[in-house]
């Protein structure tokens, strides 16, 4: 697999953290950062699952198992973060409604790439459609890294008062999408 995609996990981390995210460590929360800290789990756990993938394809020659395998994690993790992110009701700040709706559409693109991946690990019936699926998956994270930034920029561009960009900076769970 190429591996020129995986850094795109420290991109994804860096957009959310560009737009706000860091933590103050606070243990009560207002409304709009438990929304901030819904965005950064969802996203933390989303970008393990497919780190830990990657690691699986990048440690040897694919294989039909082994590209299943992590396909599967893959697709399975982009499913549970559109599903995370969907079930998000707006912050209650100014552009919440528009940022609400921006996460609604990218959870929309995001499973539909989670169908992509899962299309992609059932060509994987030998070494060639291993490396074909691997290359397919690669393809498909890369979609959603640019559909992410595309989201992260409609959501900071409907922040003309910055109260997401505050509450990602209050919300500690945002603290782990800076490694």
């Amino acid at each position: 697999m190429r591996t020129a995609h995986w850094p795109l996990l420290a991109a994804l981390a860096a957009a959310l953290v560009a737009s706000g995210c860091g933590g103050s460590g606070d243990d009560s929360q207002s409304k709009t950062e438990a929304w901030a800290d819904g965005v950064c789990t969802a996203f933390t756990s989303w970008q393990t699952a497919v780190e830990d993938s990657a690691n699986q394809l990048k440690s040897g020659a694919p294989s039909k198992d082994t590209v299943t395998t992590a396909a599967n994690s893959i697709r399975d993790a982009t499913t549970t973060l559109a599903s995370d992110l969907r079930s998000l009701d707006a912050p209650e700040t100014q552009g919440g409604d528009q940022a609400r709706a921006s996460l609604q559409t990218l959870s929309t693109h995001l499973s539909t790439s989670a169908s992509d991946i899962q299309t992609a690990a059932a060509s994987a019936t030998s070494l060639s459609g291993a490396l074909t699926a691997a290359s397919t998956i690669a393809a498909s994270i890369g979609k959603v890294g640019d559909q992410v930034r595309s989201t992260v920029q409609t959501i900071d561009d409907a922040d003309a008062k910055g109260e997401l960009q505050k509450a990602f900076s209050d919300t500690k769970s945002c603290k782990d999408l800076r490694r």
